[in-house]
Parts: C-alpha cells; sequence; structure tokens
C-alpha cells in the first residue's frame, strides 16, 4: 500500500494507563509490542476500561510506523523497559465523548473482552460499523 491510502481494515489497541491515554490524544503517538503489519492508512481503535465497562475511547489513521532504531535514544529506551517494538504515529486521533461501550457494537459478537482484545484485526465492515455506530452515540473531538 502506497504511503497516504487509506485501508478499510484496522485493528484495536487498548491503553492500560491514564498516561498512555494523554500521550495517543496529545501526542499522535502509540508504542506497540504485540507485531501486526503496521501500515500507514489502518485504522486504530483505541479501547480502555471505562465507566460503562470495556470502551472505545476514539480512533486514528497510520500515518507512519517507526522501527526501535528510528527513535531517539529516549524513546528507545522506554521501548525495551515496556517491551514494544514500533511507534505508531497518527495523522489524526479522534476521541469518542462519551467513550463507545463496546458491548454496544458488533464487536460484543467476537465474545473477547479485555486484555484479548489487543491486537484484534477488524475488517472493512467492522471498521464502517464501528464509527457508524460512534457517529450516532458520541461526539468526536
Amino acid at each position: 500500500m502506497k504511503e497516504g491510502e487509506f485501508s478499510p481494515m484496522g485493528y484495536i489497541l487498548r491503553i492500560s494507563r491514564d498516561e498512555w491515554v494523554k500521550q495517543v490524544f496529545d501526542l499522535k503517538k502509540y508504542y506497540v509490542g504485540v507485531r501486526r503489519r503496521w501500515e500507514p492508512g489502518l485504522t486504530i481503535f483505541f479501547a480502555r476500561k471505562a465507566e460503562k465497562g470495556d470502551s472505545f475511547l476514539g480512533f486514528g489513521l497510520i500515518e507512519n510506523v517507526q522501527g526501535l532504531e528510528e527513535l531517539s535514544e529516549e524513546e528507545r529506551s522506554e521501548c525495551e523497559k515496556w517491551g514494544w517494538k514500533h511507534a505508531l504515529n497518527f495523522k489524526n486521533v479522534l476521541k469518542f465523548e462519551p467513550p463507545l461501550p463496546i458491548k454496544e457494537t458488533l464487536i460484543k459478537e467476537v465474545g473477547l473482552r479485555g486484555s484479548r482484545l489487543h491486537g484484534y484485526r477488524l475488517t472493512s465492515e467492522q471498521v464502517r460499523s464501528i464509527l457508524s455506530k460512534a457517529e450516532k452515540m458520541c461526539n468526536f473531538v
């Protein structure tokens, strides 16, 4: 896929700490340890436990992917500490207000919850369905 092309497929990535939520939405960067074919244009949905259970906090489109060798010494050290292999940089990231409960989407049919959703691959139909549900139930900020 050429850089800048849109891929209708995507993945779910969980965010386990408050400071990492801030990092994703402020810096538009997610450090990832799970191995997948990360490519520019993929849609990534960010999930976290919220008031109403596991929820999507928002989503982003990957702009580029950096390997450890491309990161600053400080970033590389942090990645090695946590077992992260790549940095996903996003061209845009939108937050769902309020968060979209996963049980309100077709992902509930998959039967996975919690950390088992981390790295789950989404089809183009699933991506469209989640975005459609979010448009009806959430504001995008």
